[in-house]
């Protein structure tokens, strides 16, 4: 199994991608409204000198779908 990520420009664009996956595919997060990502939800947690705290905003005004495959 492996991770795939979509970042997709609009909640249409993420309702396709969610239609195209695979009937084993998992949803494992996905974007939960018509509101675009603020970046706070998205975080990484690695070993100094990164925080545990700090957050990516690259995705800030986009629509998110993680899914297992």
């Amino acid at each position: 199994m492996k991770v795939s990520i979509f970042i997709c420009d609009s909640p249409e664009a993420m309702l396709q991608a969610e239609a195209e996956l695979p009937g084993d595919g998992e949803v494992l997060y996905k974007t939960p409204n018509a509101r675009s990502e603020t970046g706070d939800i998205v975080r990484y947690f690695v070993k100094p000198p990164r925080s545990p705290g700090a957050t990516l905003d690259k995705f800030t005004g986009k629509y998110l779908l993680i899914a297992l495959l």
